[in-house]
């Protein structure tokens, strides 16, 4: 799907966010997400969303 520019797994069972991105050229790259940069800003391109990983994860308790 060429609409597609971007899309986000968000793990449940652990603290690890990944955006998958497209590229101008057609190549898709991956950033991830852990709980080594809790602070770190997130950017969701596709809907002009600035987050933190700590913000994500907020309300869970991991076992």
């Amino acid at each position: 799907m060429p609409s597609v520019q971007e899309y986000v797994v968000v793990e449940q069972k652990k603290m690890l966010v990944e955006i998958h991105r497209r590229q101008s050229d057609g190549r898709w790259i991956t950033y991830y997400f852990n709980h080594e940069n809790t602070d770190e800003a997130i950017e969701f391109q596709s809907v002009e969303l600035t987050i933190t990983l700590g913000e994500i994860y907020r309300r869970v308790t991991f076992k």
